[in-house]
């Protein structure tokens, strides 16, 4: 795809939403820290933002491309660094899917 439309290739794709919901346990503690989701997140959109997902994120290049692919690997990232129930990732306003625990 690049060879043929060089740096224009990355701008063509879909815009995709993504709701993270976190459980929270039975603890006064907040179950997450506002920095820690703040860098999750900072994270994520470094990674996935405005790239060529197979090509570009070493975690997807042995993965279909599917709404629930992304959504489970999104799960398993977030996952990693802090506490998480569900990833729903919207493709449009009517098509989701979802990555849970």
């Amino acid at each position: 795809m690049r060879r043929v439309f060089g740096a224009a290739a990355r701008s063509t794709g879909t815009i995709t939403v993504a709701r993270l919901t976190f459980r929270k346990e039975k603890t006064d503690r907040p179950i997450v820290q506002q920095q820690d989701l703040d860098a999750c997140i900072d994270s994520l959109r470094q990674e996935l933002d405005i790239v060529i997902l197979n090509e570009d994120v070493p975690g997807l290049k042995d993965r279909p491309i599917t709404t629930g692919s992304l959504a489970a690997y999104i799960r398993e990232r977030v996952g990693g660094t802090v506490p998480i129930h569900r990833v729903r990732l919207h493709e449009r306003a009517d098509f989701f899917a979802e990555g849970l625990d």
